[in-house]
């Protein structure tokens, strides 16, 4: 959360970042799929 919440933050300030925009979605993306492996079914 807070590598996606600072990346964001880089991009408010330069939206052509190209490292910043794949720190966040590499993080979103880790978020997602760990999210997605801990629903459980009942």
């Amino acid at each position: 959360m807070q590598t996606s919440a600072s990346g964001l933050l880089t991009l408010e300030r330069d939206p052509s970042d190209a490292t910043a925009i794949h720190e966040v979605f590499r993080a979103v993306h880790t978020l997602r799929g760990s999210s997605g492996s801990s629903k459980r079914r009942l």
